[in-house]
């Protein structure tokens, strides 16, 4: 039997006239018809307005914010607006292939205990270049919280979760974060929830130089460390996940090395890294940071093969 349970899907706006047409239709244009849009405008001093009010759509329910807070608390305030049975999430930067909804529903429907549902995405910019994020990643699926931490790999327009998982915590998406806030809250999901993919791409993912995640890389420096900050302090998660917890101390302090690498702070970045070394992988780079980061870069571009770069 089909579901036709309401998505409430999440839409965060701060002056986000450039491309919100774009992201609007592509929910209008879903096969599955039965959700609402809960547009929260984080007091955009551009026209983002003026664009929602011209879709006649009664799905669609605007609120203003009279001020401008945190990425988390905007997303906190337009979940407690929400009405479905699960929440789906689109920024307005990003677009919904027309089956998305309908495909990840039907997911939840075969097991109760799944709680997030993510899928692959194509990440494309201006230009035209495009890929699919898990075009050389390994998703992950069931009880997966070591994975979720220490090799997360979702881009937030193609989740979707249980209401149900909102129940769970005090906290939703956390208001100390502006740019791994759905990082953090999804993978708290999956200490308690089943997680599950599919593995075609369901969404796009706009690649372009305002966007935080390429002109604030300080950000995820400082916000992991916070987020490990906080990991730490909790006694069930260091009982229940200790090898987790110790990988994520790693990942941490090389996020920070290759930050200073790439900043040409070469010499604070072996300090960081010289009395660290637990691994192959801290032993190749704490060597590598001897050559430029650019030659690494470059190496791995043509290795990879994943050249698609903001415009």
């Amino acid at each position: 039997m089909r579901d036709t349970s309401l998505v409430s899907v999440i839409m965060n706006a701060h002056n986000a006239e450039a491309y919100l047409e774009e992201a609007i239709e592509s929910v209008l244009n879903q096969t599955y018809i039965n959700w609402e849009i809960i547009f929260w405008d984080n007091n955009s001093s551009d026209s983002t307005g003026k664009i929602v009010s011209t879709f006649r759509d009664n799905r669609i329910k605007y609120y203003f914010s009279d001020s401008y807070s945190t990425l988390g608390d905007a997303r906190n305030r337009a979940l407690g607006k929400a009405s479905g049975n699960f929440i789906a999430f689109l920024d307005c930067d990003d677009i919904w292939l027309p089956e998305k909804l309908e495909k990840q529903i039907a997911v939840f429907n075969r097991d109760q205990d799944i709680g997030l549902v993510y899928s692959d995405c194509i990440y494309f910019n201006s230009e035209g270049d495009q890929a699919h994020l898990f075009n050389l990643k390994q998703p992950y699926r069931g009880l997966c919280y070591s994975e979720m931490l220490n090799k997360y790999c979702m881009s937030l327009e193609s989740v979707v979760i249980r209401k149900e998982c909102l129940f769970d915590f005090d906290v939703w998406f956390d208001p100390d974060y502006e740019v791994i806030e759905e990082y953090d809250f999804f993978v708290r999901i999956s200490e308690k929830w089943k997680v599950d993919y599919v593995e075609e791409a369901l969404s796009k993912w706009r690649m372009h130089e305002a966007s935080w995640t390429w002109s604030k890389p300080e950000l995820f420096i400082d916000e992991r460390k916070l987020m490990l900050t906080k990991i730490e302090a909790r006694s069930d998660l260091l009982k229940n996940f200790p090898d987790a917890v110790q990988t994520f101390r790693g990942l941490v302090r090389r996020s920070e090395v290759i930050f200073l690498w790439r900043n040409k702070q070469t010499k604070n970045a072996r300090a960081l890294m010289l009395h660290h070394i637990s691994s192959i992988r801290d032993f190749f780079l704490f060597f590598a940071t001897f050559v430029p980061y650019t030659w690494v870069l470059y190496l791995k571009s043509k290795l990879t093969n994943r050249t698609v770069m903001p415009k």
